[in-house]
């Protein structure tokens, strides 16, 4: 057994030295790679937090969606944040927004994307209109499309997995400590 880990532990440490090279491969190879562009993931996730106004495109009033759990972990949080949803007055009590633009100096806010990803494609190019720099794609909002658009926009991004109800706390904490 004592070998085993041995032989492992040989094998894996030049396999994350490597991981620079051979993720291009693995993202040509299967058509996707989760990227997190030229930062770690978790300085992506702090990036983010130092906004300090939020948005949640796609939030919703029905509490069983992911697009209402969110919002609510801003709330939660004590975090300032705003729904953006076109067809809800209100949601959770605050007033929603029909859009980014409808948002009172847009460029200051990160944003959080709970929509398909051919509504997110739309959600990201408004969202470079207006000089917004900071998005993330919660699970199931983003494609390799969409992803490539908001980097191409010079957007600070976090997509392809991480959920901020589970990484954003911790992200969060950090942030603060900065």
């Amino acid at each position: 057994m004592d070998t085993h880990l041995r032989n492992l532990h040989r094998f894996t440490k030049p396999l994350f030295k490597s991981l620079p090279i051979i993720a291009p491969r693995l993202n040509s190879t299967f058509g996707y790679l989760p990227d997190i562009g030229t930062m770690g993931a978790a300085q992506n996730q702090i990036e983010f937090f130092k906004a300090g106004k939020f948005a949640v495109v796609g939030a919703s009033a029905d509490r069983s969606k992911y697009g209402n759990k969110v919002f609510r972990w801003y709330l939660d949080h004590n975090l300032s944040v705003v729904p953006i949803n076109p067809k809800s007055p209100t949601i959770e009590s605050h007033q929603t927004h029909a859009s980014l633009s409808a948002l009172p100096s847009p460029s200051e806010y990160a944003v959080s994307i709970l929509t398909p990803p051919k509504v997110t494609s739309s959600v990201i190019a408004e969202a470079a209109s207006l000089g917004i720099k900071n998005v993330w794609m919660q699970p199931g909002s983003d494609s390799p499309e969409v992803v490539a658009l908001a980097r191409q926009n010079g957007m600070n991004v976090i997509a392809g997995g991480p959920c901020i109800l589970v990484s954003g706390e911790e992200a969060m904490k950090a942030a603060a400590k900065l």
